[in-house]
């Protein structure tokens, strides 16, 4: 395999595995199981400290719980470091490092509160049927912090979120597949047909 060829599935392989992790965020902003869910394989595991076990589960009890918490969350994921690993040359998994800094908006009696996180997510990936996910993901905490806060803008003055709402991109709620599997996405075992339309290319 040419430098050239190796380089556009490398680049190709990096860039579907942050799809999935900034679709697991808006997941988890939104309150939506299915597109947290579908960050992950059916089989892969997830140890959040307080929850420990299938991922598909997590994004259930996760979803559930920040929906009775939250009046809303967001999540920003910082730099990621991905090593990828290879079976002759392929690209099949990777080892993923991601910062994330977390802000849930709750009320209490006392008013509004931030609870802040800073963390990393350590994710190991799997490309499977073409489609890059997590097999198994652990949260580490780095610090917390609570906040009261005071309404920046005055009532009416800005647009109201729409809590929880995927109505800017529809699609995306029907059909959150089809993040993690774009026209680009590797397939193993369709590689060497692959490379042979590349040849007959140049």
């Amino acid at each position: 395999m040419s430098d050239d060829i190796l380089s556009d599935y490398v680049l190709s392989a990096e860039r579907a595995i942050r799809r999935v992790l900034l679709s697991y965020c808006r997941g988890i902003d939104r309150c939506d199981a299915d597109i947290v869910a579908s960050c992950y394989h059916p089989d892969a595991t997830d140890d959040h400290g307080a929850f420990k076990g299938l991922g598909v589960d997590f994004a259930r009890y996760a979803t559930e719980a920040l929906r009775k918490h939250a009046e809303a969350t967001w999540h920003m994921l910082g730099d990621s470091i991905i090593d990828l690993t290879f079976r002759d040359t392929v690209p099949v998994g990777a080892h993923v490092e991601t910062y994330v800094h977390a802000v849930h908006r709750c009320r209490d009696a006392d008013g509004p509160y931030h609870e802040r996180f800073g963390g990393r997510y350590v994710d190991r990936f799997e490309l499977r049927g073409g489609e890059w996910r997590i097999a198994h993901r652990l949260c580490i905490h780095e610090w917390d912090a609570l906040e009261r806060v005071t309404q920046a803008f005055a009532a009416g003055t800005r647009q109201a979120h729409a809590k929880r709402s995927l109505a800017v991109y529809p699609a995306r709620q029907r059909h959150p597949r089809t993040c993690h599997r774009p026209a680009w996405a590797i397939d193993a075992v369709a590689l060497p047909r692959t490379l042979d339309q590349h040849r007959r290319r140049r």
